[in-house]
């Protein structure tokens, strides 16, 4: 790995913000040939695999759901017989591990596509933000003209284009009824993940008996969700990462400013 000796900070980033930092510094390198690599056209290819993504996080989340909707039902079906095994649904046998370890598994492949998504977003906006040539253009209007975004967020932010200044600025109720807006629906969406969680955990620690395939379901669901959390909390919380002042080229070497820019910005040439 290249560490360059060159002036450099310490700033606390996500994994999800490096990314984006990194697919800035790819785009901002591509010279010559490379460049083709990087138009409109390979945008429109991240857009579409973007899509494929959201739409497999979708599908597991509904699966998540109607699973945990399905072991309400087995918790709860004592007197519910079913005519054709002339049984009742919670002594149906090996249903409880099935359901406990596939819900674990499906809430884990949710979190490896909603980390994707995530990741793919990060693309797009740079690759928005280069299309519009680094203008004050609002590449969030781009990347809305391609692939469904939530909008609803962007009315909320108090600076509403991330990149440049806008000017029209809310007034003090209005900032508050904003942030309160967002809290709320960060909230929500904290609680309905956790009340997932908290229900799959429950049930594979209180409904699995002590047998060898119960226990084994029982190990896999909390590893599982153990694992997709962690995966959650690396790809959001922020980290202190080294950030060279200095860019680095393709090659991994030194990107030299030529002295005409340097005297540009008031700082030495290399």
């Amino acid at each position: 790995m290249y560490e360059p000796d060159g002036p450099h900070i310490f700033q606390r980033l996500s994994a999800q913000v490096r990314a984006r930092l990194l697919f800035q510094r790819e785009l901002d390198i591509a010279a010559g040939a490379a460049v083709q690599y990087f138009s409109k056209e390979t945008y429109e290819g991240v857009v579409r695999q973007r899509a494929k993504m959201e739409q497999q996080r979708s599908v597991f989340l509904r699966n998540v759901f109607f699973c945990i909707f399905a072991m309400i039902l087995v918790s709860n079906g004592q007197d519910v017989q079913i005519p054709i095994l002339n049984m009742n649904l919670a002594s149906i046998p090996g249903l409880n591990p099935m359901q406990s370890a596939y819900a674990a598994i499906t809430i884990l492949f949710s979190t490896v596509y909603s980390i994707n998504v995530g990741v793919y977003t990060g693309l797009m906006d740079q690759f928005a933000i280069k299309l519009t040539g680094n203008s004050v253009v609002d590449p969030d209007i781009l990347n809305a003209a391609h692939a469904p975004h939530q909008l609803f967020i962007k009315i909320f932010n108090l600076r509403f284009n991330s990149y440049n200044d806008v000017h029209i600025q809310p007034g003090v109720l209005a900032r508050c009824f904003y942030l309160i807006a967002m809290i709320l629906a960060t909230l929500l969406i904290l609680a309905i993940y956790a009340c997932m969680y908290a229900y799959v955990g429950y049930f594979a620690l209180v409904h699995l008996e002590d047998n060898y395939v119960d226990i084994a379901a029982k190990v896999l669901s909390i590893f599982t969700m153990t694992v997709s959390v962690f995966l959650h909390a690396a790809a959001n919380l922020s980290f202190k990462q080294t950030v060279y002042l200095e860019p680095v080229d393709s090659d991994g070497e030194p990107m030299l400013q030529s002295e005409e820019s340097g005297a540009e910005d008031g700082t030495p040439s290399a």
